[in-house]
């Protein structure tokens, strides 16, 4: 241990030996670190588990700023027409929500009501009708829910909590600014959420139409990498 000047072999150990790993119970243990899939930026993978009814799908995995909860899984996705397979439609999927959401009920819950205003927001002002068949699919399916309370209250049906009837709508407003996009904002950060929401159905259409190479699961532009002394500091501060 303290014979940095002496050289190894001298002391009678391997004179090739590395060090740097500990020994416990006669076995060598090394640290190494972590890989895992980056927060906070919406990817589209080729699913092989994917479901027979999804088409497309765009998934983000996020964490708000102080970084304590697990990260929260947020999915739109492109979903075959349940009668007719030639006809696709966007869905939205939310922690704690059990059913799919049609993206403009969603978009409607965040205060975005026209649906102009939410076709401009995924598609922008260039008049591109690639995807104007599945937009007015996913408007036709939200026709009947035309203001923030009704979005809201569709979502409240649809919570999977033990609530009482009264306190489903304050719910969904509490699920809307802390499981959707929580690294955004709160409550006060909706218009800018429903952006976010356009940036990722347009990334999921553009995807589906081949302008964009889906994302490499396995590439490090993706991923994060934890070393070992985070990873101790997380256990130590798991177990303390």
């Amino acid at each position: 241990h303290d014979q940095k000047h002496v050289q190894p072999s001298e002391m009678g150990e391997c004179a090739e030996d590395v060090g740097g790993y500990f020994i416990i119970q006669g076995g060598e243990r090394a640290m190494i670190s972590m890989e895992r899939m980056s927060e906070n930026r919406p990817f589209v993978f080729r699913n092989g588990r994917g479901n027979a009814k999804e088409k497309e799908v765009v998934e983000i995995k996020c964490i708000g700023p102080d970084n304590d909860q697990v990260p929260k899984s947020n999915t739109i996705k492109i979903v075959y027409h349940p009668k007719n397979q030639l006809l696709t439609m966007l869905r939205a999927t939310i922690p704690r929500i059990k059913t799919d959401i049609p993206l403009f009920i969603l978009f409607r819950a965040l205060g975005v009501l026209a649906d102009k205003d939410i076709y401009e927001l995924i598609v922008g002002y260039d008049n591109d009708p690639t995807y104007d068949p599945i937009i007015i699919e996913s408007i036709l399916e939200a026709s009947s829910i035309t203001t923030k309370e009704l979005a809201l209250a569709w979502m409240g049906e649809h919570t999977n909590t033990w609530s009482v009837k009264s306190q489903k709508q304050s719910n969904v407003q509490d699920i809307l600014s802390e499981e959707l996009f929580p690294q955004i904002g709160g409550a006060e950060m909706n218009y800018e959420k429903a952006c976010f929401l356009a940036h990722m159905t347009r990334k999921v259409l553009w995807t589906s139409s081949q302008r964009l190479p889906t994302d490499d699961r396995d590439g490090y532009p993706n991923k994060r990498v934890d070393i070992p002394g985070f990873l101790l500091a997380d256990l130590f501060r798991k177990t303390y």
